[in-house]
């Protein structure tokens, strides 16, 4: 659902876990749609001099390697010209950020001159990288325990995320001596019924890998909510004669296929192998207590009838050091996440926030300070004057220019469609801006 997220992977297990059991149908049309605006329009010759300028100035490896891919999933979307070039791009990220053979800045610099790239790309976030901690090496790591008779791999990315996990699965494996070659596919169709179907290049891939004695390898984040992406790229690899023992999905997280949406999911998923990656980010804090999923608050007030509200499910991953010192929170990897963690600096540089430490892999390392909540006995003309300046230095410093395709008015209607069985009709315009700023929600 382009735009919007629907409660999805580890958050929707847990909040299906506290409800009786529902068949596929029933959790199909009980779910509703989150808002989180998505897919969006931007220069692509602007993408590509954003990363040339990134590798020029040695930039976050990792963050350059998720916006390769991207951009290789946005020329892939709209076949264009010079696909191979913008791969290759991805693929040397994705060796450096694995370990590999480092490519200098002189190729660097020839694969992007080489990619063409039209005027206007469609981008929309990868998830896991921007929201959910999901690093692309805990793909590198779980090919270890993958067994091939072959030792050749055919590996499929399910884009958009995937494009940049199927680099990394195909360097990991590289890396490792085996031969792997990957291509990217983009399912379509009802999120819950995803089918895909393979070009005539990608059909004659896949008889080539069959006459190597090829695994496949089906590379995607979750499965999410239905788990009929994976089912869709699985079955069709199925359908070209592919063996299903040869045929393993490698997603994110566990998962019981009971739980799943799609039509006969348990059923179609005992056909599918599926071997799910360790998270691995959260062991750099294993000394550290986790301070997500709202336990900030357990420390942060005496009572829990002061707790403030919190939709903990969808909290950022957030730790605390055994000094007590510094909170270590997930602010997103990847060209949003790098917008994000610019804002905090800047914040902190106003004198806005506290200080602030770039932490690696996306975390930022927040200085903590003693305070208080405030309450109405607090308010005062310096208190006030406090607030405004800080709203005006938002709307100074975070403006927001970009022309956006939002997806409120859609997920409003979806919504008031899913609860009360209405259809609701209004002029989207109601509920745009003026004058746009991004806020600190």
């Amino acid at each position: 659902m382009a735009g919007s997220t629907q409660i999805s992977n580890e958050a929707a297990s847990r909040l299906a876990a506290a409800d009786p059991p529902k068949s596929a149908d029933e959790r199909a049309k009980s779910d509703l749609w989150i808002l989180r605006e998505g897919r969006r329009e931007v220069s692509g010759p602007g993408m590509v001099r954003d990363l040339a300028h990134q590798l020029a100035s040695n930039h976050s490896l990792l963050d350059s390697l998720i916006q390769a891919g991207e951009l290789e999933a946005a020329r892939a979307d709209v076949n264009a010209p010079g696909l191979p070039d913008a791969a290759a791009l991805t693929n040397a990220l994705a060796l450096g950020v694995c370990g590999g053979n480092q490519v200098s800045q002189a190729e660097f610099e020839q694969l992007t001159a080489r990619i063409e790239v039209p005027e206007t790309v469609s981008i929309s976030p990868p998830e896991g990288f921007t929201y959910y901690a999901l690093h692309p090496s805990d793909y590198a790591r779980v090919v270890d325990g993958i067994a091939s008779r072959s030792g050749t791999f055919a590996v499929i990315g399910v884009r958009s995320i995937g494009t940049t996990l199927s680099a990394v699965t195909t360097a990991a494996l590289n890396a490792q001596g085996h031969r792997a070659e990957r291509i990217t596919v983009r399912p379509t169709g009802h999120p819950y019924d995803r089918t895909v179907q393979f070009s005539t290049d990608q059909e004659r891939w896949i008889v080539e890998q069959l006459s190597r004695s090829a695994d496949f390898l089906v590379v995607d984040e979750g499965p999410g909510r239905s788990g009929s992406t994976f089912l869709s790229v699985a079955e069709a690899l199925m359908r070209m004669k592919v063996p299903r023992e040869r045929v393993t999905a490698i997603g994110s997280r566990e998962f019981d296929p009971e739980s799943l949406c799609a039509q006969d999911a348990a059923t179609r998923w005992r056909s599918v192998r599926f071997v799910p990656t360790a998270p691995s980010i959260s062991s750099r804090f294993e000394k550290f207590a986790y301070f997500g999923g709202g336990e900030w608050r357990k420390r942060s007030f005496k009572d829990e009838q002061d707790w403030p509200e919190s939709w903990t499910q969808m909290e950022r991953l957030k730790f605390l050091s055994p000094d007590c010192r510094q909170l270590v929170k997930f602010e997103g990897m990847g060209p949003l996440g790098s917008e994000v963690r610019e804002r905090a600096f800047i914040l902190a540089k106003g004198g806005f926030s506290p200080t602030v430490a770039d932490a690696g892999d996306g975390f930022l390392s927040y200085q903590t300070i003693e305070g208080c909540s405030l309450r109405r006995q607090d308010v005062s003309p310096s208190m006030l004057e406090r607030i405004a300046l800080y709203c005006s230095f938002r709307i100074s410093s975070f403006s927001y220019s970009r022309s956006v395709n939002s997806e409120l008015a859609n997920m409003l209607a979806f919504n008031v469609q899913q609860e009360f069985g209405r259809e609701l009709k209004f002029d989207p315009a109601l509920l745009g801006s003026i004058n746009p700023v991004l806020v600190d929600g």
